[in-house]
């Protein structure tokens, strides 16, 4: 049961994230200057699709090969590495030692 309701979750970022879904929702303005995304808003919607999909298939990997849940730092390290690549996971690590 599982695994189909990961690869429903799958399926479903899969078809969120697709050119017809964006065209769908995306807002005609008139006169707009400028019709893309900015860096910041680049990089917040880059960072919040990453750690959504990488939570997703690494609780699979994590559920199919040990047998287990993921752990709250698992889980935060995942996320914080997207937003902040090299120093999140690490600032996540000493955040979780410093509470033992």
């Amino acid at each position: 049961m599982k695994t189909n309701t990961i690869v429903a979750a799958m399926i479903a970022a899969a078809v969120a994230m697709s050119p017809v879904a964006a065209s769908a929702t995306k807002i005609h303005r008139v006169h707009a200057p400028h019709h893309g995304l900015n860096a910041v808003q680049g990089y917040a919607a880059g960072s919040i699709l990453c750690s959504s999909l990488f939570l997703i298939l690494h609780a699979a990997y994590i559920s199919n090969t040990q047998n287990r849940e993921l752990t709250q730092q698992e889980a935060w390290g995942d996320v914080a590495g997207c937003f902040l690549p090299i120093i999140g996971p690490a600032l996540v690590d000493n955040a979780f030692a410093k509470q033992r």
